[in-house]
């Protein structure tokens, strides 16, 4: 049949649609959660990352974050603007801007973890 799509098919997409809905519903509720401590889903995965030091630069965060470049950047101007994260240069390659938390953004990466692990327990 022409219009039939194929049962793999089917059930991946369907899989897939209630992963993206899962997805969406829990950083709902995460940006909820951190409403009072002027953060978001967005910003808690970001010092996340860095903190699980799985990127270094903003392009390196993106690829583990699934995010598009830019996306990342605003995010970071964001954190910068906190005092989270710092930028800086590297020394052997000025082109590349390498990132971290500062002492603060360590503290309130710790601290969102903390809130958000009640919330993580209570849906999984």
């Amino acid at each position: 049949m022409k219009g039939t799509l194929p049962e793999d098919f089917l059930r991946h997409y369907g899989l897939y649609l209630r992963l993206r809905k899962i997805t969406r519903c829990v950083s709902s509720d995460i940006d909820t959660a951190l409403a009072h401590v002027a953060s978001d889903y967005d910003q808690m995965s970001l010092l996340v990352a860095l903190s699980n030091k799985e990127g270094r630069f903003a392009s390196e965060l993106a690829k583990v974050l699934d995010r598009a470049p830019a996306s990342v950047t605003r995010t970071l101007d964001k954190l910068v603007e906190q005092s989270l994260v710092v930028r800086s240069r590297r020394r052997i390659d000025r082109r590349k801007v390498e990132l971290r938390l500062t002492n603060l953004g360590d503290e309130s990466v710790h601290h969102l973890c903390g809130q958000i692990a009640p919330l993580l327990q209570s849906r999984f």
